[in-house]
Parts: C-alpha cells; sequence; structure tokens
C-alpha cells in the first residue's frame, strides 16, 4: 500500500529533478511487526525456537526501507511507531527535515494492516467494536467523514464512504 501510494505521489507532485540522496522518507504505523510478534509469542516465545533470522522478521523499520528503494531514494529514511499518531508524526518530521534544509523533498505518511489477535483485543479493551451483525450500524467508526473502517466478527474489511 505504502509503495503503491508513493509512486502516485511522485507522480501528482512531479517530482523529477531532485536528486536521490536529498529525498527522505518518513513512514508511521502504529503496531509495527505485531503479526510476527503474536506468531511467536503463542509458542510461548522461546528463545530457542526463535529463528536466527528473526531480527529480519520484525524489523519495523522496513516499512520506510522499502519504500525509500522502490523510489531510489538514499537519503534519511525513517519509521515512526508511535500508536495512532504515528503518520502525523510522520509528517511532523517531515516538515522538520524541509524546514532545516536536511532534504530538497520528503515523501511522507503512514500504512497499516496489521490487523491481528493483539490489535482487535485493544480495540475491545477500548470498547470501540460493536457486536451487532449489521454493517450499517455496527464496527469502528474512524475519521467517519472521511472512511470507515469496520471489524465484524473477529473479520476486517474496509468500507470506504465519504
Amino acid at each position: 500500500m505504502a509503495i503503491a501510494a508513493t509512486l502516485d505521489a511522485i507522480e501528482m507532485a512531479n517530482l523529477k529533478d531532485v536528486q536521490p540522496h536529498r529525498i527522505g522518507v518518513i513512514m508511521g504505523t502504529s503496531a509495527g511487526a505485531i503479526l510476527e510478534i503474536e506468531k511467536y509469542a503463542a509458542d510461548g516465545f522461546d528463545l530457542r525456537k526463535f529463528p536466527i533470522h528473526g531480527v529480519a522478521l520484525v524489523d519495523t523499520h522496513t516499512l520506510s526501507s522499502s519504500v525509500a528503494e522502490a523510489i531510489g531514494s538514499c537519503g534519511s529514511a525513517f519509521t515512526v511507531i508511535t500508536g495512532c499518531s504515528a503518520s502525523l508524526d510522520a509528517i511532523l518530521i517531515g516538515k522538520q527535515l524541509l524546514e532545516s534544509g536536511s532534504v530538497d523533498a520528503c515523501i511522507v505518511g503512514g500504512t497499516e494492516a496489521p490487523l491481528g489477535q493483539w490489535t482487535i483485543n485493544g480495540f475491545k479493551k477500548l470498547r470501540s467494536l460493536s457486536t451487532e451483525s449489521s454493517i450499517e450500524k455496527s464496527g469502528c467508526s474512524l475519521f467517519n467523514t472521511a472512511s470507515r473502517l469496520c471489524f465484524i466478527r473477529g473479520s476486517w474489511r474496509y468500507d470506504f464512504r465519504t
């Protein structure tokens, strides 16, 4: 999702003459590698069973580095993991990099798709999930004027409406 959105943004912004080392990539995510962590935690998280390549499995920085690689950037690349504010924090960091002259262009934003049990339990704990089966009247409504994200009985789907 992040790479596709980035390529669209670059095309819309008509970025052609910016040197690759002067392009920053700052991406936000709220949960990082939570699905991978859940997978290994299910086994009691015995470190002796944790694969030697485990660090790569939970490397949350791959979000920004993957976007940077896709666009050919070799400038600053950061992944911000600060919960719900991560994408806004990424925008702020990008603004600061631009204002300081550290970069000439900055790709900022965020992406999220780790809807595992831990994330769903978090929404349950906040009492923001409905137990009703009707999608019209249930689910978690985030940024209601732009779009809705609905969870239904352990599964999820996006329901975009304006």
